[in-house]
């Protein structure tokens, strides 16, 4: 009488644990999470820049067409209730970028991105009071008079 064993050798766990990790590392390249972390900090930078202009925007409506002064900066907001806090910056940036010119009839604020698509497209997303338009470009070119 002859036993059967039922159930896997060695060798075949082996190979099929070998493929399967073949597959999850092919998977995790295709998904590449830290991308996928540096787009979602690069869209809370977009909304973060967007509040700054509406402010901004309404603040110089408030002001006879001038802006904040570099010296008062973006807390000059806060303090003429135009928001209620400064937005949060994303992870890996230390504060919004903000420049007006002399005499603060125009300004500038803008945040790097850090996601390598959105870098492709310029090194930092700009809004310019000039145009009232958010675009990807140089620090360069945003902070331009």
């Amino acid at each position: 009488m002859t036993m059967i064993k039922k159930g896997f050798t060695l060798i075949e766990l082996l190979v099929t644990i070998a493929i399967m990790a073949v597959v999850a590392a092919a998977v995790l390249a295709a998904i590449n999470p830290q991308q996928k972390v540096f787009a979602a900090y690069d869209s809370q930078g977009q909304a973060g820049i967007g509040q700054l202009a509406t402010a901004l925007q309404s603040w110089a409506t408030q002001n006879n067409g001038l802006y904040p002064t570099v010296a008062q900066g973006l807390g000059q907001l806060t303090t003429d209730s135009e928001l209620q806090a400064i937005p949060a910056f994303p992870p890996n940036i230390v504060s919004w970028n903000y420049t007006a010119n002399a005499g603060a009839t125009t300004s500038r604020v803008y945040v790097t991105m850090q996601s390598t698509k959105n870098i492709a497209r310029g090194a930092v997303f700009c809004w310019r009071s000039q145009t009232g338009l958010t675009t990807y470009t140089t620090v360069a070119l945003c902070t331009a008079p």
